[in-house]
């Protein structure tokens, strides 16, 4: 129920902050897992997953802009919507439902 709860969550929050972190954040530097154990409330090892799928599958602005909006950064966030593509904005909105679903999926494995 919980889990169902963070990623209604996940999704509301990007879908809000459509309408990142800079600098030595990017991806792979554990930034989102960061913001996802501090933020949410799924298991370190979905947001550890989460932190793998988003340095593999996500652009150094797509990264910054999930962590930003996971974090509540509404300044960083704006910035980045202004700056990136909107190819990059969706992909990185997509990777948040789809990446937590794969990541809560494979920790009950």
């Amino acid at each position: 129920m919980k889990l169902k709860i963070a990623i209604s969550g996940f999704t509301l929050l990007v879908l809000t902050a459509c309408g990142g972190i800079a600098g030595g954040d990017g991806p792979g530097s554990g930034a989102f897992a960061a913001a996802c154990n501090a933020q949410s409330n799924m298991p370190p090892n979905v947001c550890s997953c989460l932190e793998a799928e988003a340095t593999d599958r996500l652009s150094p602005g797509g990264y910054a802009f999930i962590t930003a909006a996971i974090n509540e950064d509404r300044e960083t966030t704006e910035r980045l919507r202004q700056e990136l593509g909107f190819q990059e904005i969706a992909d990185a909105s997509m990777f948040l439902v789809s990446g937590v679903q794969r990541c809560a999926i494979n920790a009950t494995n």
